[in-house]
């Protein structure tokens, strides 16, 4: 946790946007399971066959067991199902959160590319360019309350210097 602290920001949001993604997956994942193991019914004889009088090998037990036969051949087949799914879906899980931390460092650096021109042109001004401003155009939003703060910023600078 404290390599997340030291991180870059890009870094950090790239981490946070896969772990957030690979959660909800994995909680996507656990729910689609249950729900689908809960689906199915598995049905149990409430009682004899009716049938009365059958040959031996067409007898009421005879039938029981034969449905108690198939019912265990279809809880395996379940079983069987039940694990493939799970391995596909943990495959699939694997792959979207490779594909979710590409998509997190695509974003973060998106998000991130207006600092990173903002940090460019503020290395830019020295001293002997005080009179220089970052005119930060665009939406009312963090970054540019950051830009208008880096040119207030200046703007003091240069009339210091200037007395």
């Amino acid at each position: 946790m404290s390599r997340l602290r030291g991180g870059t920001v890009g870094a950090r949001f790239t981490i946070l946007y896969a772990v957030a993604f690979l959660l909800s997956g994995v909680g996507l994942l656990g729910l689609t399971f249950l729900l689908s193991d809960l689906s199915m019914v598995r049905s149990v004889p409430a009682g004899p066959v009716p049938g009365g009088n059958l040959s031996a090998e067409g007898s009421p037990a005879a039938a029981q067991q034969r449905i108690r036969e198939l019912e265990h051949q279809l809880g395996t087949v379940h079983a069987q199902q039940s694990r493939q799914y799970l391995v596909a879906a943990l495959m699939a899980l694997i792959v979207m959160a490779v594909a979710a931390a590409l998509l997190g460092r695509l974003l973060a650096r998106r998000v991130l590319r207006p600092l990173r021109l903002l940090t460019s042109a503020t290395r830019r001004i020295s001293a002997d360019s005080l009179d220089r401003r970052l005119d930060v155009a665009g939406p009312a939003d963090e970054v540019r309350e950051l830009a208008d703060t880096i040119d207030e910023l200046l703007g003091r600078l240069e009339a210091s210097f200037t007395a």
